[in-house]
Protein backbone atom coordinates (compact mmCIF):
# COMPACT_ATOMS: atom_id res chain seq x y z
CA UNK A 1 0.00 0.00 0.00
CA UNK A 2 1.70 3.53 -0.98
CA UNK A 3 0.63 6.81 0.45
CA UNK A 4 -1.97 7.38 -2.12
CA UNK A 5 -4.25 4.60 -0.79
CA UNK A 6 -6.61 6.29 0.91
CA UNK A 7 -6.93 8.53 -1.26
CA UNK A 8 -7.30 6.13 -4.18
CA UNK A 9 -10.23 4.38 -2.00
CA UNK A 10 -11.65 7.30 -1.35
CA UNK A 11 -11.96 8.49 -4.93
CA UNK A 12 -13.13 4.95 -5.97
CA UNK A 13 -16.18 4.82 -3.37
CA UNK A 14 -17.11 8.48 -4.46
CA UNK A 15 -17.15 7.94 -7.74
CA UNK A 16 -18.93 4.62 -6.90
CA UNK A 17 -21.38 6.81 -4.91
CA UNK A 18 -22.46 9.46 -7.24
CA UNK A 19 -22.65 6.80 -10.39
CA UNK A 20 -24.92 5.20 -7.86
CA UNK A 21 -27.07 8.09 -6.46
CA UNK A 22 -27.84 8.96 -10.37
CA UNK A 23 -28.69 5.69 -11.52
CA UNK A 24 -29.76 3.63 -8.39
CA UNK A 25 -27.55 0.62 -8.90
CA UNK A 26 -23.47 0.43 -10.55
CA UNK A 27 -21.90 1.19 -7.44
CA UNK A 28 -19.63 -1.49 -7.34
CA UNK A 29 -19.23 -1.82 -11.36
CA UNK A 30 -17.47 1.90 -11.40
CA UNK A 31 -16.03 1.11 -7.81
CA UNK A 32 -14.66 -2.18 -8.65
CA UNK A 33 -13.15 -0.13 -11.65
CA UNK A 34 -10.68 1.65 -9.41
CA UNK A 35 -10.36 -0.85 -6.32
CA UNK A 36 -9.44 -4.03 -8.26
CA UNK A 37 -5.92 -2.72 -9.64
CA UNK A 38 -5.18 -2.05 -5.84
CA UNK A 39 -6.57 -4.40 -3.88
CA UNK A 40 -7.19 -8.46 -4.14
CA UNK A 41 -10.53 -9.47 -4.96
CA UNK A 42 -10.86 -10.99 -1.59
CA UNK A 43 -10.49 -7.82 -0.02
CA UNK A 44 -11.79 -5.47 -2.74
CA UNK A 45 -15.27 -7.16 -3.07
CA UNK A 46 -16.70 -7.25 0.54
CA UNK A 47 -15.36 -3.15 0.84
CA UNK A 48 -17.57 -2.82 -2.53
CA UNK A 49 -20.64 -4.70 -1.16
CA UNK A 50 -20.71 -2.81 2.35
CA UNK A 51 -20.72 0.47 0.30
CA UNK A 52 -23.41 -0.28 -2.03
CA UNK A 53 -25.49 -2.24 0.91
CA UNK A 54 -24.98 1.02 2.80
CA UNK A 55 -25.57 2.68 -0.48
CA UNK A 56 -28.90 1.03 -1.17
CA UNK A 57 -30.17 1.13 2.45
CA UNK A 58 -30.27 4.53 2.28
CA UNK A 59 -32.17 4.80 -0.80
CA UNK A 60 -34.85 1.62 0.43
CA UNK A 61 -35.44 4.13 3.68
CA UNK A 62 -36.84 6.56 0.98
CA UNK A 63 -39.06 4.75 -0.59
CA UNK A 64 -40.33 1.88 1.54
CA UNK A 65 -43.69 2.56 1.69
CA UNK A 66 -43.75 1.80 -2.45
CA UNK A 67 -42.41 -1.69 -2.54
CA UNK A 68 -44.46 -4.13 -2.63
CA UNK A 69 -42.34 -6.84 0.37
CA UNK A 70 -44.42 -10.10 -1.14
CA UNK A 71 -43.87 -9.97 -4.86
CA UNK A 72 -39.84 -9.04 -3.88
CA UNK A 73 -39.40 -11.87 -1.36
CA UNK A 74 -37.95 -14.10 -4.39
CA UNK A 75 -35.26 -12.20 -4.99
CA UNK A 76 -34.75 -11.34 -1.35
CA UNK A 77 -34.29 -15.06 -0.85
CA UNK A 78 -32.39 -15.58 -3.99
CA UNK A 79 -30.09 -13.19 -3.46
CA UNK A 80 -29.52 -14.44 0.14
CA UNK A 81 -28.74 -17.64 -1.02
CA UNK A 82 -26.64 -16.72 -3.72
CA UNK A 83 -24.41 -15.42 -1.47
CA UNK A 84 -22.40 -18.54 0.62
CA UNK A 85 -21.76 -19.73 -2.97
CA UNK A 86 -20.46 -16.25 -4.72
CA UNK A 87 -18.11 -16.47 -1.44
CA UNK A 88 -17.11 -19.73 -2.17
CA UNK A 89 -16.00 -18.98 -5.65
CA UNK A 90 -14.37 -15.77 -4.49
CA UNK A 91 -11.68 -17.63 -2.71
CA UNK A 92 -11.15 -19.89 -5.25
CA UNK A 93 -10.53 -17.02 -7.48
CA UNK A 94 -6.92 -16.21 -9.22
CA UNK A 95 -6.91 -12.41 -8.31
CA UNK A 96 -5.39 -11.53 -11.92
CA UNK A 97 -7.70 -14.12 -13.99
CA UNK A 98 -10.68 -11.73 -12.04
CA UNK A 99 -9.74 -8.84 -13.01
CA UNK A 100 -9.28 -9.36 -16.71
CA UNK A 101 -12.60 -11.03 -16.38
CA UNK A 102 -14.02 -8.14 -15.06
CA UNK A 103 -12.76 -6.20 -17.60
CA UNK A 104 -13.93 -8.61 -20.35
CA UNK A 105 -17.75 -8.51 -19.04
CA UNK A 106 -17.57 -4.52 -18.88
CA UNK A 107 -16.36 -4.51 -22.35
CA UNK A 108 -18.75 -6.82 -23.75
CA UNK A 109 -21.70 -5.26 -22.30
CA UNK A 110 -20.86 -2.26 -23.39
CA UNK A 111 -20.22 -3.70 -26.78
CA UNK A 112 -23.89 -5.72 -27.05
CA UNK A 113 -25.53 -2.58 -25.40
CA UNK A 114 -24.28 -0.11 -28.30
CA UNK A 115 -25.17 -2.72 -31.28
CA UNK A 116 -28.23 -3.39 -30.11
CA UNK A 117 -30.04 -0.57 -31.06
CA UNK A 118 -33.85 -1.92 -30.90
CA UNK A 119 -33.40 -3.65 -27.84
CA UNK A 120 -35.09 -1.70 -24.82
CA UNK A 121 -35.52 -3.19 -21.08
CA UNK A 122 -38.88 -3.20 -19.94
CA UNK A 123 -39.05 -0.73 -16.84
CA UNK A 124 -42.42 -2.23 -15.23
CA UNK A 125 -41.42 -3.64 -12.07
CA UNK A 126 -44.40 -5.77 -10.78
CA UNK A 127 -43.09 -5.84 -6.94
CA UNK A 128 -42.27 -1.64 -7.20
CA UNK A 129 -44.93 0.35 -7.18
CA UNK A 130 -44.86 4.19 -9.00
CA UNK A 131 -43.45 7.20 -7.01
CA UNK A 132 -46.09 9.55 -5.94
Amino acid sequence: MSELSPLIFTIAIFLGGVVSGFSGFAFSAVSGVILLHFLEPLVAIPLMMCCSIASQISSLAVIRQFVQWRESAPLLVGGAAGVPIALYFLTLTNAHVFRILIGIFGVTCEVFQKNSKGARFNRSFSWCKPLP
